[in-house]
């Protein structure tokens, strides 16, 4: 029992040294992490579609040059068209955002939004924390108010009211 004791007034400690941010506050501050979750998101987003999109590319472009449907990739190729050039261009530039967008994806937009993800967990901890700690205030205040009027009752003889 005493360490729940410890552990309540270690608690009330902690959260007595959390400023006391008002509600509003408090509300601003998760409307800005929510927004800033939805812009990971969305980047993250649309970094996997053209990510997919390129890969899906590149792969069939690649059968196509090598194949040799429509002409050779290479503009020095003797069997080289405006088209095949074209489409080597296009595999090229399909092939470098693949990859560039595969690392971007893992290394910067998925922590990014697992970040965001974090922070408004945590923002919404802390905000439930609070109103755990107004409410266990509130309680106290009414039991002492209650234990008074009580007591009160008990010295003119009365009896307790409900």
């Amino acid at each position: 029992m005493a360490e729940l004791t410890d552990l309540n007034s270690l608690w009330s400690r902690l959260l007595a040294q959390d400023s006391q941010v008002a509600e509003n506050e408090y509300h601003d501050y998760r409307e800005k992490l929510t927004r800033s979750l939805g812009t990971a998101r969305r980047s993250e987003r649309i970094a996997y579609w053209v990510c997919a999109v390129s890969g899906v590319t590149m792969f069939l472009l690649m059968f196509v040059g090598g194949s040799g449907v429509v002409g050779g990739f290479d503009p020095w190729d003797k069997d080289a068209t405006p088209l095949s050039i074209a489409l080597g261009v296009i595999f090229v530039i399909s092939s470098i955002l693949f990859w560039l967008l595969l690392v971007s994806y893992y290394s910067r937009f998925r922590p990014t939004t697992r970040r965001a993800e974090e922070n408004l967990r945590d923002i919404q901890i802390l905000q439930i924390a609070a109103r755990l700690d107004s409410m266990q205030n509130d309680i106290a205040s009414l039991m002492s108010n209650r234990l008074g009027a009580e007591s009160a009752h008990k010295t003119k003889n009365l009896p307790p009211t409900e």
